[in-house]
């Protein structure tokens, strides 16, 4: 596949920056739905609780395989203390799974409501998570939850089930087929709701992702341009790539380390922050980033801070740790020539770099690579043309000489001074 051109990648910035636009857009028309999902449930709930349709209540929005509550601080009980608040919040979060035997999980599987007359009793056999639950609950509470009667109604947006809402009372009381109807608007605010906020989390991760895709093919554009503008200045390319793989890829330092003719990797040609330098040859017995990347010819990850990593690589645990670093990329630099260097990043954080930053760090690897072959065909061609003009100016001499001679073949004295002008000429002009 081959590599864009300068003029495709502002094509593709241009199109980024109106995907961005966009975005941004339809964020701007969900700014309506910016109160907290919790207090928007909470609201709706409490429209629901003053109709005198249920005493307690449970929404819980599909994530995965889950479906976990969104807890509201107004179902903490007044009549706990703040411990047995806390282990109650605890209790009610744990999520349920799709397939679980609990009440949750059998009305999103039917996709119909579920009526228990009394969970906690022989009715709620069918259902030992949420019995089991609601005996964790009793016990906490040092009372018997109060939750009898119980109702679990699947939630659906746009056609699809986004979570189940439970409402239950606190008496034995049956929920009638005319209490479910009453019920059902109340579960559909709540799930126009949870729908809303769900695309509204997807906008701005949308609208992250379209961020960092415009600011990486900026970056990459930006080093094509310095390198188009400049190709033999090998120099101001590392410096833009080492510049822009700290920033793009949340790193305190980045470096380009070339490997020294027979021996270890120490030569930063091109370096921001702090730079770890491994002194690491490609024959190294132990393992570490630089010359395992090399070895191996490709991308190697260190992450979790020292001590993570001291069993897998001591020695660069023992470089991370001197650095005050907790995780790194190292990726090969490999010319046409064979194996030239590294680009290493580096930060304080422990935290893995994803895969669009591995993705970017070898995309600017390639540039870097880039840089370097035409560094060495700019010079290449130099010394080719200096070769060439000497191999010119010698034979020009030459034919000086050789007319001289052919004009004058018997004065001796002026073909030798002639000869000595041509060498003392030839001389000067091709010495370094």
């Amino acid at each position: 596949m081959s590599k864009p051109t300068y003029d495709e990648l502002q094509a593709r910035v241009a199109e980024l920056e109106a995907a961005e636009q966009t975005t941004k857009w339809h964020l701007n028309r969900l700014a309506t739905i910016e109160k907290p999902l919790d207090k928007l449930l909470a609201g709706i709930w409490q429209q629901l609780r003053m109709a005198g349709l249920a005493d307690s209540w449970g929404a819980y929005p599909l994530r995965g395989n889950e479906l976990g509550v969104i807890f509201s601080p107004g179902q903490l009980r007044p009549d706990l203390d703040p411990g047995q608040n806390e282990a109650f919040r605890a209790i009610t979060q744990i999520p349920y799974l799709v397939d679980s035997q609990s009440l949750v999980g059998a009305a999103y599987r039917a996709d119909a409501a579920v009526a228990v007359a009394d969970i906690q009793g022989e009715d709620g056999l069918p259902y030992p998570e949420s019995q089991a639950r609601f005996e964790r609950l009793t016990a906490v509470m040092g009372q018997q939850a109060p939750a009898h009667s119980s109702l679990a109604l699947p939630l659906r947006f746009a056609g699809e089930r986004n979570g189940v809402l439970v409402v239950n009372r606190a008496e034995v009381r049956p929920f009638t087929d005319e209490d479910i109807a009453a019920i059902q608007p109340y579960a559909d605010q709540m799930a126009l709701a949870i729908g809303n906020a769900r695309a509204a989390e997807q906008l701005e991760e949308r609208n992250r992702e379209l961020a960092e895709a415009l600011d990486r093919q900026a970056a990459v554009a930006g080093v094509l341009e310095v390198v188009s503008r400049a190709p033999s200045d090998l120099q101001a390319a590392l410096d833009a790539i080492v510049l822009r793989a700290s920033a793009l890829l949340a790193s305190e330092s980045s470096a380009v380390l070339r490997l020294a003719d027979g021996g270890p990797e120490r030569v930063a040609l091109a370096r921001h922050g702090v730079v770890i330098l491994e002194q690491s040859r490609l024959d190294a017995p132990t393992p570490n980033g630089p010359s395992e990347a090399l070895r191996e010819n490709r991308t190697v990850m260190r992450h979790g801070g020292p001590d993570a990593i001291a069993h897998e690589s001591p020695k660069t645990a023992g470089i991370l740790r001197d650095a005050g670093r907790n995780s790194s990329i190292v990726t090969p630099l490999t010319t046409t020539a064979g194996p030239f260097g590294t680009l290493i990043v580096s930060r304080s954080s422990p935290e893995p770099y994803n895969a669009s930053q591995i993705a970017l760090l070898e995309t600017f690897a390639d540039q870097a690579v880039i840089a370097i072959e035409n560094a060495r065909l700019f010079n290449e061609l130099q010394e080719r043309n200096r070769k060439v003009t000497e191999a010119r100016e010698r034979e020009e001499a030459t034919s000086e000489i050789l007319r001289h001679i052919s004009r004058s073949p018997e004065q001796l004295d002026d073909t030798l001074r002639a000869v000595g002008e041509a060498a003392t000429v030839v001389a000067s002009e091709t010495s370094p």
